[in-house]
C-alpha cells in the first residue's frame, strides 16, 4: 500500500539525497523536517499538483533535477531520492534559458521583413513588434472557436478599488505589470506563411473611462477582439451614484489561464508596493512545445486510443448545429474523509475522472468511455513552470476503461490504473486537439467528446490574496468553455471542501437527469474515497440515497392487480374498434374484424387438437402478420405461447423447446422445417384462415383464469443455459393498466422490429392492441 507511514512507524531519512529532499518537503507543503519520513507519500502529506510544479522549481534550485511526472510516478521519498539527480554543469534542460527575439521562427523568415509585415497586420509600425513567435496549440483552437462564435473566450474581472487606495498609483502599478509581462503586450495574428502567430510589441496601456460599471461591462462586451488587434482592454470606472471606482480588465482567453491570471494580479500588487516582478516568459512554453518529437506523440496517441469505439457521450440531438452551454447548476459540497489511506496518494483529478467514468457507464452501460480535461500544462520540462506567465492550459481527451463485474478490480487498483494513464500522458499533454485528431480513426472519434473535466486546486495563498488593492469581484465570464454538451468544474478548496458545478446544453440533457448525473458523481467520489482497502470496485453502493427515496416513493402506493386475462381486453378493442387497421404488414394487412376472426377460427382449431388451459405452444416466425394472430389465437384457446425466434443456434433452440415439453407449434411455410421434427403437430399458418366463416365452429373456447399463464419468456441465463419466466394474466393485465397510457395511444402505429428472442416484442404487439393502435412490421430481412 502506497500511502504514508505512522509517527509510530516513521522512518527516519538516512541518504544524503533522502535529507535534501526532506528539506524541499518541508519547504513546499509548510511542514517541519520531523514530520517527514522516508516513507511518506507526498500526496498524502498534502501535496497536489500545483504544488507537485513548486517541488519541482525548489528542486532545481536547490541543483536537483526532478520532474513533475517523477513525482506522480513515485510519490514515496524513499522512491523519489533514487530517481532524483544532481543538475551537472553541462545539464541546460533544467537551467534557465534565453530565447532570443524571432529564434522560433523557421531560418528562413526575415526578422525585418516580418516586422513589416505584421506591424501592418496590426495597425502598427514596424519598431513596435519586438517578438514573433508560433502560436500553441490551444491559442490555435480558442481563436478558431471565438471567430465563429463571437465572445467565446473572454474574461472580464473588476477589482473594486479600495478607498484606501488611488486610482493614480493603479494606473502607474497595472502600467508597470504590462510592461514587464511580455503576454500582456501579445496580440495574435494570421499570416500568410506561418499561419497563426503571437506578435509581442512595444506600447503602452490604451485607457478607457465610465461612469457606471454595468454599462461598461456590457458595452464592452459588445465589442469583438479581432485577429490582430489587442486582446485585453483597461478601463477605470468611477460610479456616479456611489463614487466608488472600479478597475476593470477584459482579456482574452489566448493570453492567460486560471494559473497565470492569479500570477497577473500578484505581479499587479507587486508593481503598486514597488516590488521586483519576475515572472517567467511564456515563450519559454511556446520552445518546449516546438521542440516536442512529433513523431513520438503520435505513435502514443495511436496506441493510446487502438481499438476505440466507445460512443460520445451526451449524443448531440438531430438539429442541433451549435452546442452552447446555456443551464448551470450544483451539487452540494462536501469534504473529503480526513484518512483516505492509499487514496490520498491518489490526485483530486484522478477521483473525479474515475468517479465520471463510472458515473457514465452506469448511465449508458458502456465500458469503453472517453472524456475531454482541462489540464494545467505546466507539467513540462521548463525551469519555475508553475511561474509561467501565459496560457499553459491543454484540453486532452481522456480514455476509462471500465471493467466488467466478473472482472472487477479492487478500488485501489482502478485508481491506480487511471493514475497512471495520466502519469505516462504528461509528456504529450500540449499535442493539441486539432493535432491528436489526425493520428488515427479512432484518434478522431476520441476528439469528438462532449463533456469536459476541469478541476481546480485552490490554495490559501488564492483564497487570501491581493486584499491590499481592494476585493475583486466575481468574474464576469463570457460564455467560457461553453462549446461543449456537458463541461463539469471541480474545486478543491485548501480546507478539504468539494465543490460541483456543471454547465451543461439544456437541448440535449434534461435539467433533472443532469442534476442526478452530477449529484452521482459527488457521491462517487465520495465513495470511492472512503472504500476500505481491499474493497472491489464494484463494492460501493451505485444508488445515492436520494435514489433509495425516489424509489420508495415511486412505490409507496401499490395498485390493485387486474384479475382479467389479457385477450378479454383485447376483446373490448375489436368490438369498439372492427374496421380499424390492426396490423400493418408486409405480408398482408389486417383490421380488428380480420383479426378476430382469424385468431377465432385457428383458436378453435388449437383446442381441437388438444391445447387445454395452461398449454406452452411455441410460435416460429420470421416477422409476419401471422404471429400477431397466433399470438391472440394461443391466449383465446386457453394457452401460453413461446416464441422462437429462428435465428438462434440449433443448440439454444433444442434447449428452450426441451424445457417447454410442448407438443404443438404454429409455423410459416417458410420454418416449419426449423420446428416440426421437436413436436407431435406443426400447424402451418396460411391466407386459409382469412376465409369468410361459412358455418358455426364446432369447438367451445375456454374461459380462461387470470392466473394461467400468458407466455413464457426466455432469458440467455447466467450459466449459458436459457431460463423460461412464466407470465401470467393478471400480472400482463396490470401492467397494459397502468402502463399502456404512458408508452402508447388509440391512434399509435408501433414499429415491431425487435427479434423474437426480446421480449420487448410482446410489448410491441399485446400492449398496442389493448389500446386499439395499429401494428406495423418489415419484412426483417
Amino acid at each position: 500500500m502506497d500511502g504514508g507511514s505512522t509517527d509510530q512507524e516513521k522512518l527516519a531519512p538516512r541518504t544524503h539525497m533522502e535529507l535534501k529532499l526532506v528539506k524541499l518537503w518541508a519547504q513546499v507543503l509548510d511542514l517541519d523536517d520531523s514530520q517527514i519520513g522516508k516513507q511518506d507519500n507526498f500526496f498524502r502529506m498534502g501535496g497536489h499538483s500545483i504544488l507537485a510544479m513548486k517541488l519541482v522549481g525548489a528542486a532545481r534550485k536547490a541543483g536537483l533535477k526532478l520532474t513533475v511526472a517523477l513525482i506522480f510516478q513515485y510519490p514515496r521519498l524513499a522512491n523519489l531520492a533514487t530517481v532524483a539527480e544532481t543538475i551537472g554543469e553541462d545539464d541546460t534542460e533544467h537551467k534557465p534559458t534565453v530565447v532570443p527575439p524571432f529564434s522560433l521562427l523557421p531560418d528562413i523568415i526575415d526578422p525585418f521583413l516580418l516586422r513589416e509585415q505584421v506591424g501592418d497586420i496590426c495597425g502598427v509600425g514596424s519598431d513596435s513588434v519586438v517578438d514573433v513567435y508560433p502560436c500553441t496549440p490551444l491559442q490555435e483552437g480558442m481563436l478558431a472557436l471565438s471567430v465563429v462564435q463571437t465572445g467565446n473566450y473572454v474574461l472580464q474581472s473588476v477589482l473594486e478599488i479600495s478607498s484606501a487606495v488611488g486610482e493614480r498609483r493603479i494606473r502607474n502599478a497595472w502600467e508597470k505589470t504590462v510592461d514587464a509581462l511580455p503576454i500582456l503586450r501579445t496580440r495574435i495574428a494570421q499570416h500568410s506563411t506561418l499561419g497563426l502567430i503571437q506578435v509581442v510589441l512595444d506600447e503602452g496601456v490604451m485607457w478607457q473611462v465610465g461612469d457606471d460599471l454595468e454599462e461598461y461591462l456590457r458595452m464592452d462586451k459588445e465589442t469583438v477582439m479581432n485577429l490582430g488587434g489587442p486582446l485585453g482592454r483597461y478601463g477605470i470606472v468611477t460610479d456616479r451614484r456611489t463614487g466608488t471606482t472600479f478597475f476593470a480588465v477584459t482579456i482574452h482567453h489566448a493570453l492567460y489561464d486560471g494559473v497565470s491570471w492569479q500570477l497577473i494580479r500578484e505581479h499587479f500588487a507587486n508593481a503598486y508596493n514597488d516590488q521586483a516582478i519576475s515572472g517567467v516568459d511564456f515563450k519559454h512554453a511556446v520552445k518546449t512545445m516546438l521542440d516536442m518529437d512529433g513523431s513520438t506523440a503520435g505513435d502514443y496517441w495511436q496506441q493510446y486510443f487502438s481499438g476505440f469505439s466507445g460512443a460520445t457521450f451526451p449524443s448531440i440531438q438531430p438539429g442541433v448545429k451549435d452546442v452552447a452551454a446555456d443551464t448551470t447548476i450544483h451539487s452540494n459540497s462536501f469534504v473529503l474523509p480526513s484518512d483516505r489511506g492509499f487514496k490520498s496518494s491518489v490526485t483530486l483529478a484522478c477521483l473525479v475522472r474515475a468517479a465520471w467514468a463510472l458515473v457514465v457507464n452506469q448511465y449508458t452501460g458502456d465500458d469503453d468511455i472517453v472524456f475531454g480535461c482541462l489540464l494545467s500544462g505546466r507539467n513540462m520540462a521548463v525551469p519555475d513552470a508553475e511561474k509561467i506567465v501565459g496560457p499553459t492550459i491543454a484540453t486532452v481527451p481522456f480514455r476509462v476503461r471500465v471493467p466488467s463485474s466478473d472482472l472487477a478490480p479492487t478500488v485501489t487498483t482502478f485508481l491506480q490504473q487511471v493514475q497512471a494513464m495520466a502519469t505516462v500522458m504528461i509528456p504529450f499533454e500540449q499535442t493539441g486537439l486539432q493535432h491528436i485528431a489526425k493520428f488515427s480513426v479512432e484518434s478522431q472519434q476520441a476528439c469528438n467528446f462532449q463533456t469536459l473535466l476541469i478541476v481546480n486546486t485552490i490554495s490559501p495563498e488564492t483564497e487570501q490574496s491581493d486584499r491590499s488593492l481592494g476585493d475583486w469581484l466575481p468574474m464576469f465570464k463570457t460564455r467560457e468553455f461553453t462549446t461543449y454538451a456537458i463541461t463539469i468544474q471541480c474545486d478543491l478548496s485548501a480546507t478539504g471542501g468539494i465543490h460541483l458545478e456543471c454547465s451543461f446544453d439544456s437541448r440535449n440533457m434534461e435539467r433533472w437527469m443532469m442534476q442526478r448525473m452530477l449529484d452521482h458523481t459527488s457521491f462517487i467520489i465520495h465513495q470511492l474515497a472512503s472504500a476500505s482497502d481491499g474493497q472491489e470496485l464494484l463494492g460501493p453502493e451505485s444508488l445515492m440515497p436520494l435514489d433509495h427515496k425516489q424509489i420508495w416513493r415511486w412505490n409507496e402506493i401499490l395498485p390493485p392487480r387486474v384479475d382479467e386475462c389479457v385477450h378479454e381486453i383485447i376483446q373490448r378493442q375489436i368490438e369498439s374498434n372492427r374496421m380499424r387497421p390492426a396490423v400493418h404488414s408486409w405480408d398482408g394487412n389486417l383490421t380488428y374484424q380480420e383479426l378476430d376472426d382469424a385468431s377465432r377460427r385457428l383458436a378453435h382449431r388449437l383446442v381441437a387438437s388438444g391445447v387445454i388451459e395452461g398449454s406452452l405452444v411455441l410460435l416460429c416466425f420470421e416477422k409476419s402478420m401471422w404471429t400477431i394472430v397466433a399470438k391472440l389465437a394461443v391466449l383465446r384457446a386457453g394457452g401460453a405461447f413461446v416464441l422462437i425466434e429462428p435465428s438462434l443456434p440449433g443448440h439454444r433452440l433444442q434447449s428452450i423447446i426441451r424445457q417447454t415439453r410442448s407438443f404443438l407449434a404454429l409455423a410459416s411455410a417458410n420454418t416449419t422445417s426449423l420446428i416440426s421434427s421437436f413436436v407431435q403437430e406443426t400447424i402451418v399458418l396460411d391466407d386459409s384462415l382469412r376465409d369468410p366463416i361459412t358455418e358455426p365452429l364446432k369447438c367451445i373456447l375456454p374461459k380462461v383464469s387470470p392466473s394461467s399463464t400468458v407466455y413464457v419468456p426466455f432469458t440467455s441465463g447466467t450459466t449459458g443455459e436459457p431460463k423460461g419466466s412464466i407470465i401470467p394474466h393478471s400480472s400482463y393485465a396490470s401492467t397494459l393498466r397502468y402502463q399502456a397510457h404512458r408508452l402508447t395511444c388509440p391512434d399509435a402505429r408501433v414499429f415491431d422490429f425487435c427479434p423474437y428472442s426480446f421480449d420487448a416484442c410482446i410489448m410491441n404487439s399485446l400492449m398496442t392492441l389493448s389500446v386499439g393502435g395499429c401494428i406495423c412490421i418489415a419484412s426483417g430481412i
